[in-house]
């Protein structure tokens, strides 16, 4: 996702899953299945005699930053993507392996380069994209070299707990970008009380492990890294 400043436009802008209370380094490995058609987008329903906490878009934050490289990397731009709205469902459920959580990402609702966030992102985001490089570089993401939006609409993630004990736990996830399901691994921190969970965290993923080729000009001169870094805060309500 580089916007040279010469005029290439690159882009890509993601995901979601739960991850640490701390900052997870730790680089996750290859979707251990193959790539398969994602199922449709959209709430999969209540988990019978499981608590449910609804996702507030509000109290909730999630970031892509996306860096540029090769040998002419300066001549762009590093980017970072958030996240309009955020919809989900977490059921708590006794025994724990009963519990699921679920949250959904309309693309449509991605926002590139917000200047507030880029402020406070540190010196990798210290640039000044235009206008037309920001427009450029949303048009390319949701296009159907990336994420395709018109054709998918949602960012998915649907996870259970498997391992671990609270406050934390192994997540065995599914991701549905672009119409290819990915599957992880995900450390999961929960902080629980009876009115609201929050999680935070942060972790990496490859784009190409969801079938899509990092952007790149000039025989690779200048082009998006694979690996994206995601940081987010979520907030959910009974």
């Amino acid at each position: 996702m580089v916007a040279p400043k010469i005029g290439f436009l690159a882009a890509f802008g993601l995901l979601l899953a739960l991850a640490g209370c701390a900052a997870v380094q730790q680089r996750f490995p290859p979707t251990a299945e193959p790539l398969r058609p994602a199922v449709a987008g959209g709430p999969q329903g209540a988990v019978p005699g499981a608590k449910r906490y609804a996702l507030n878009a509000q109290a909730s934050q999630l970031l892509v930053f996306v860096y540029r490289t090769g040998r002419m990397a300066r001549l762009g731009h590093n980017h970072l993507i958030s996240v309009g709205d955020l919809e989900g469902d977490l059921w708590l459920a006794d025994p724990l392996s009963d519990s699921r959580v679920e949250i959904r990402l309309p693309v449509q609702t991605l926002v590139v380069d917000d200047p507030q966030l880029r402020a406070a992102a540190g010196p990798e985001f210290d640039s000044e994209p235009s206008p037309q490089d920001i427009a450029n570089t949303r048009r390319n993401m949701l296009g159907a070299q990336v994420l395709d939006a018109a054709a998918h609409p949602w960012i998915t993630l649907r996870g259970t707990p498997d391992g671990g004990r609270l406050p934390d736990l192994e997540l065995d996830a599914q991701l549905e970008i672009g119409g290819k399901t990915g599957r992880m691994r995900l450390p999961v921190h929960v902080e629980s009380a009876p009115e609201r969970v929050l999680v935070s965290g942060e972790f990496r993923l490859r784009q190409s492990d969801f079938g899509i080729t990092p952007y790149s000009v000039m025989m690779g001169a200048l082009a998006v890294q694979d690996e994206l870094t995601v940081r987010y805060r979520l907030g959910a309500y009974n």
